[in-house]
């Protein structure tokens, strides 16, 4: 079910000291001829010799690269920044997850929600390399999502689910993405793409709310055809009824009968 109340009306806000975003969507990085020659095993040794991280790089080879929509351009990320984790840091990552999470409770993405599902499993092994990369890869789907959610929002909101993934993130856009990192406002420039709705007060109540039904699984009510004013519903599929309407805080009097009407006189 898709929840309306915080389904993000974004539109892209690129850091101060960017230029606008022309670059088509498909568009590979300007200083990346050599992109699809990357791999883990050729970035490797810029790995080893990163001091942001210590981790080992044994578990990186091991990645499945199935499981990345755009391995070619999250293999150039790590080798460009010479890093092996890139949402190490508390604050950042909180904010990205808070992100994700968003889209995903707004109930019109199966793709958000399985690359969710798969950082919380990554997150619950304690892969951190598996869990970074995933984020990094998601990371990019959500720009993408963000720099086209003017022109195709209203179709995945109200017509046609955002089933599929969307073309890589333009040569601007990384660019402005690598740019944070490398200057250290990584933190800004996501928060940069967050919808709005996040500031507006009352937010956080509503976010509990929802992730906490979220994680509920609720009797599913099915329907054959239109039910009018008096007609007899089953009393199981009366019940399930009830408990949807009562699970969106909806007052419902229930009628102790035996045969059980629509409660709607």
């Amino acid at each position: 079910m898709r929840n309306w109340l915080i389904m993000p009306s974004i539109l892209i806000s690129a850091l101060s000291s960017s230029v606008a975003v022309t670059a088509a969507p498909d568009q590979l990085v300007s200083d990346s001829s050599e992109l699809t020659s990357y791999s883990v095993k050729h970035i490797e040794p810029i790995l080893k010799s990163s001091q942001q991280e210590t981790l080992s790089t044994s578990n990186v080879d091991t990645l499945p690269q199935e499981e990345l929509l755009y391995p070619e351009l999250v293999e150039y990320l790590y080798s460009r920044l010479q890093r092996i984790q890139l949402w190490s840091d508390q604050e950042l990552n909180a904010q990205v997850n808070l992100q994700l999470d968003v889209v995903r409770l707004a109930g019109f993405s199966p793709i958000f929600q399985e690359r969710v599902e798969m950082l919380h499993d990554a997150f619950q092994q304690q892969d951190k390399s598996r869990y970074d990369r995933l984020t990094t890869d998601t990371f990019l789907l959500y720009m993408s999502y963000v720099a086209s959610a003017a022109d195709s929002g209203k179709e995945w909101y109200f017509t046609t689910s955002l089933q599929d993934s969307l073309p890589r993130p333009s040569a601007t856009e990384v660019d402005i993405m690598v740019t944070a990192f490398e200057s250290g406002r990584e933190t800004d420039y996501v928060r940069s793409l967050a919808s709005p709705m996040i500031q507006q007060p009352g937010f956080e109540n509503v976010y509990i709310d929802l992730l906490a039904k979220s994680q509920v699984e609720f009797p599913v009510y099915e329907q054959t055809g239109l039910l009018r004013r008096g007609d007899v519903l089953a009393p199981e599929q009366y019940l399930h009824l009830v408990e949807r309407l009562q699970a969106s805080e909806i007052y419902v009097d229930i009628r102790k009968i035996i045969f059980l009407t629509i409660p709607w006189i």
